[in-house]
């Protein structure tokens, strides 16, 4: 089975996430919308924001800029004004 570590920005966030990965070491990281920046071994970003998505990657590659390749998600506003 496969894991996914989803972290947001929790002033707890490196504490948890060593805590996780020692249960988990072979799991991906997903980081949520501010802590798109936080762990490099990242291997996906969500941007629950989607005005904010372009932030978040650029924040993310000027913190990173040799980092492995990460996917960008980014949900899409449905329903009516």
């Amino acid at each position: 089975m496969r894991v996914l570590l989803v972290v947001g920005s929790a002033p707890s966030l490196f504490d948890d996430l060593a805590a996780a990965q020692a249960l988990c070491p072979d799991a991906e990281i997903m980081l949520v919308n501010g802590a798109c920046a936080a762990v490099e071994a990242a291997q996906h970003v969500l941007a629950g924001h989607t005005d904010k998505a372009e932030e978040f990657a650029r924040a993310r590659e000027e913190a990173f800029p040799f980092a492995l390749p990460w996917r960008l998600h980014a949900t899409q506003r449905i329903g009516s004004n």
